[in-house]
């Protein structure tokens, strides 16, 4: 039996990894493989649409979003949490925003479930986030910075384009260890082919 697949993502608003996050649903959902989103309750654009399309979603259980600054309640949710992914196997776990991949950290860190955890960058500043309300922001960001370059050197992250790589990891971005080809994120794009590629194109259109 595979593993189960949770696609993590508290924000309400509508912007590209919530998009990306809804597409791929569905395209688990066509594919018959078992997944769940686990999204916000209240004003979230992830829940509307996976009700609208009949997904599978799970409701955050508390009003705060970040349960870094609310650490009492990190029993309850880990609990209720428990309860609803309940699974034998591993639990690939993917997170869309930094804030999501450090509440799974404080949740499953300490839980009978067993979690891979992954995170997907798509933009530049992801993580500056949780680093906002810090009265030093300068430490919060180098660290959270250092924690994106081993989720790379783990192969546990994904870029969405060659900006977002080279601001997160900066100097120490080796290409072959990027898990997806990186996208440009200027309109200057010097492709090269491999006769390989440029020969089953070919084939294509006859």
């Amino acid at each position: 039996m595979s593993s189960k697949i949770i696609l993590f993502n508290l924000n309400g608003y509508i912007g590209g990894g919530e998009t990306i996050l809804v597409r791929y649903a569905e395209y688990l959902k066509d594919n018959n493989v078992e997944y769940s989103i686990l999204c916000a309750f209240e004003n979230s654009w992830i829940e509307s649409n996976a009700w609208a399309k009949k997904l599978n979603y799970i409701n955050w259980p508390v009003k705060n979003d970040s349960l870094i600054y609310f650490p009492d309640k990190i029993p309850h949710v880990r609990s209720y949490l428990e309860s609803e992914l309940k699974s034998d196997n591993a639990i690939n776990l993917f997170t869309f925003c930094m804030r999501d991949y450090v509440n799974a950290v404080l949740l499953f860190r300490e839980s009978r479930l067993k979690i891979n955890l992954f995170h997907g960058l798509y933009h530049p500043q992801d993580y500056e986030y949780l680093s906002s309300l810090s009265f030093d922001k300068s430490i919060y960001h180098k660290y959270f910075q250092s924690v994106i370059y081993d989720l790379y050197l783990k192969r546990g992250i994904f870029f969405v384009n060659s900006r977002t790589a080279e601001e997160a990891v900066g100097s120490n971005l080796i290409d072959n260890q990027a898990i997806l080809r990186r996208i440009p994120i200027n309109q200057k794009i010097d492709i090269s082919y491999s006769d390989e590629f440029v020969h089953i194109n070919r084939s294509r259109t006859l």
